[in-house]
């Protein structure tokens, strides 16, 4: 039986085909659950991914967790300016939730 922690073993990549629109499709399907957003909510997530990554350079990072071969969230930074970063697209599944999935993201 695998232990606690193998369970709990978090990996971190980069995006892959699929991957973008299953964030866009994520982020609308738990937003309207979590805070009973509307569609319009993921076709702004939609443009809002297309804007990131049409103007992404070298300090800008993408990340899908996984758990398990699963994935179980999303997080982006990208530069707002010189001195400050903008951290967007975050998200952990509620099947991913309190597993300390989320710091991991920002430590990454």
């Amino acid at each position: 039986m695998a232990s606690d922690r193998e369970q709990k073993k978090i990996t971190f990549t980069h995006p892959s085909p699929g991957d973008i629109g299953w964030v866009i499709s994520m982020h609308g399907k738990t937003y309207a659950e979590d805070f009973k957003f509307e569609p319009q909510f993921e076709i702004d997530i939609a443009r809002k991914m297309v804007l990131f990554f049409d103007n992404a350079n070298d300090f800008d990072l993408f990340l899908i967790p996984f758990i398990k071969g699963h994935r179980a969230g999303s997080i982006a930074v990208s530069r707002e300016s010189k001195t400050t970063a903008f951290v967007n697209f975050v998200l952990v599944i509620s099947q991913f939730r309190k597993q300390g999935i989320a710091t991991k993201m920002m430590h990454q």
